[in-house]
């Protein structure tokens, strides 16, 4: 069945176009995951007022911020008092956003052949008690929880890809989730491109840093399996995760 007929519709928002819902999709046993409980989105610096009380509306109670410090503090998350934001900085260091961005605005475009397989090698290789944070705090925080990174689709999308093989999401459907990132992205990159054009640099030349391929969360499950042996066992070792208690908090009965 296609994505889009297990899945309730698009959420608007007037701020962040990178928004959805992570309920409905089914896992192996027959069930299927709750719906508005579980939100992903890029980041929420420019949400408006009304943007605000929408999330305050689908039940939202804790967000995640898994941007790098640099970023969090360029770009703030803009929330009510009433949701409670967690940062967990993921990225630090060689891999920062912004010093990549940098590099393409001195015309480095080359550095893009490889850098997202790598990127998403690192996150696995040097940056697991990151996620493990994460998935220990999603388990304690109320229901009604949003993750997010800057575009919505690296980090981002890695974290839902583990969430949901926790939740016994079947592959396929986990790659078409991380793969239906790019149908959304298409404002934010132009903006990213309108500011890279003074420099020569164009949008093709930018398609690998701002969309999402099947390569990328491959390379990720292949550094776990290099490290960990299989997935299960990251799951279970590497992260920490809970996986009945899990599947019996989000999903819904068969």
């Amino acid at each position: 069945m296609p994505l889009g007929q297990l899945r309730s519709s698009p959420i608007a928002l007037d701020g962040q176009t990178h928004f959805r819902d992570l309920g409905g999709l089914p896992t192996r046993q027959g069930h299927r995951v709750k719906h508005g409980v579980l939100f992903r989105s890029g980041e929420l610096s420019r949400l408006s007022d009304s943007d605000g009380q929408a999330l305050e509306g689908l039940g939202i109670r804790t967000v995640f911020d898994l941007r790098a410090e640099s970023e969090q503090q360029q770009a703030p998350d803009r929330l009510p008092a009433t949701i409670r934001l967690r940062p967990i900085p993921i990225l630090q260091g060689s891999f920062d956003p912004t010093a990549i961005l940098q590099q393409l605005k001195n015309g480095d475009t080359a550095v893009l052949d490889e850098l997202m397989p790598a990127i998403y090698r690192s996150l696995v290789a040097d940056f697991t008690p990151q996620f493990r944070q994460f998935f220990q705090e999603l388990a304690a925080s109320p229901d009604g929880i949003l993750f997010h990174c800057t575009a919505g689709k690296d980090r981002t999308g890695l974290a839902a890809a583990l969430l949901l093989a926790a939740l016994q999401v079947p592959a396929e459907l986990i790659e078409q989730d991380y793969l239906a990132s790019n149908a959304s992205l298409a404002t934010l990159n132009e903006r990213i491109a309108a500011r890279f054009a003074p420099y020569g640099v164009t949008l093709p030349q930018l398609e690998p840093l701002l969309t999402v391929r099947s390569g990328y969360l491959q390379a990720a499950f292949a550094e776990i399996e290099t490290r960990w042996g299989n997935l299960g066992r990251y799951l279970d070792e590497g992260l920490g995760i809970n996986r009945p208690a899990l599947q019996k908090r989000f999903l819904h009965p068969a």
